[in-house]
């Protein structure tokens, strides 16, 4: 018995471990995702189903369209994942909408975001976070900027899952020990 349980414990480290690390940050964005969609659906959160769907229809199809302009106009090999990551958490930045201004400014803070991938770089590497250029450059233009609208009760828990799974991806769950010890720390001294 004990051997069964050691085995079922270990299935979520061997996944991980199976996994690059584009997929595990790709899932767990997805993850996300699809429980604030269900929870929608059941009204627990305050945007619509259709607004949902359609926010992150309009930034996933701009992501993908732009990363492959910039990839055929810089003669770079055209690679989606990490247009993707940077559409999923823009996806759960920008707040849902129907109205066309708004999805207008979000597919715009798309493009720059996924634009900065090629500009701000310097020996292949980003300069800038993708996510945060975007942000910033639409404020700067008056597009506005992001909210972290996922931050709900319903959602606490598969955001916790998620960034647990990353931490332990890339070994660090031991710097998110020491800051929630520090943090926890702080919060009763005050």
């Amino acid at each position: 018995m004990q051997s069964f349980m050691q085995n079922v414990t270990r299935l979520p480290l061997l996944y991980l471990d199976r996994t690059p690390m584009y997929g595990v940050i790709m899932q767990v964005l997805v993850a996300i995702y699809v429980v604030a969609l269900v929870a929608s659906f059941v009204g627990y959160i305050g945007f619509t189903p259709l607004e949902l769907i359609l926010s992150a229809g309009v930034i996933m199809v701009t992501a993908l369209v732009v990363n492959t302009i910039c990839a055929l106009a810089t003669k770079v090999p055209i690679q989606h994942y990490s247009s993707v990551i940077t559409a999923l958490i823009l996806i759960l930045l920008l707040l849902p909408s129907t109205i066309p201004a708004d999805l207008f400014a979000s597919a715009v803070i798309t493009a720059l975001a996924i634009a900065s991938k090629y500009v701000f770089v310097y020996k292949k590497q980003h300069l800038v976070n993708p996510v945060a250029a975007g942000l910033v450059l639409g404020s700067l233009f008056g597009f506005g900027g992001g909210t972290w609208w996922v931050a709900s009760i319903i959602l606490f828990v598969p955001i916790i899952i998620g960034g647990l799974l990353v931490a332990e991806k890339v070994k660090r769950l031991d710097m998110v020990a020491v800051f929630l010890a520090v943090a926890f720390g702080i919060y009763m001294l005050l």
